[in-house]
């Protein structure tokens, strides 16, 4: 049993319209092919890897063992074959794959419902507050100027 990490709007519907179900397992067998070898595997995994802007690509062992059925598809490897496939489909933005909901707070009228965020958030730098914050510039430290001027 494969495990479920979350949907994204629209994503059972492609926006060419083409009605499609994302199953990572079909994806994954598609990209891999009838008669995979070695090269195929390193092919597959180093693009997928780059999909989501992974360090390291997914190994050929890896994927042997997930076709095989004796590992289950992990949450870097969903999120990859998720972008591919939403890429594939025509879904507009193509990082739209790699994303996942998250609840956060957000100032009022600073940003809309649905947003993406593209980066990644802290945690303030004042060791009495902690609080994690995407910050408004890559500078910035603390969550507020009252965490600012405490530090100093």
């Amino acid at each position: 049993m494969r495990k479920d990490y979350g949907s994204i709007a629209n994503e059972n519907k492609a926006s060419n319209g083409n009605a499609s179900k994302f199953e990572p397992d079909a994806v994954l067998r598609d990209l891999i092919g009838e008669n995979p070898n070695m090269k195929t595997y390193r092919s597959v995994g180093r693009r997928l890897g780059e999909l989501i802007q992974r360090k390291n690509p997914f190994t050929p062992a890896y994927f042997i063992n997930v076709l095989a059925g004796r590992m289950d598809i992990g949450k870097p490897l969903y999120l990859a074959l998720r972008t591919y496939w939403m890429h594939r489909n025509g879904v507009h933005p193509p990082f739209a794959g790699a994303c996942e909901p998250v609840n956060a707070k957000a100032l009022m009228g600073q940003v809309e419902e649905g947003a993406y965020i593209l980066t990644s958030s802290i945690r303030c730098a004042n060791p009495n507050c902690q609080t994690p914050f995407v910050p408004k510039v890559p500078w910035q430290r603390y969550c507020c100027t009252e965490c600012r001027r405490k530090k100093r």
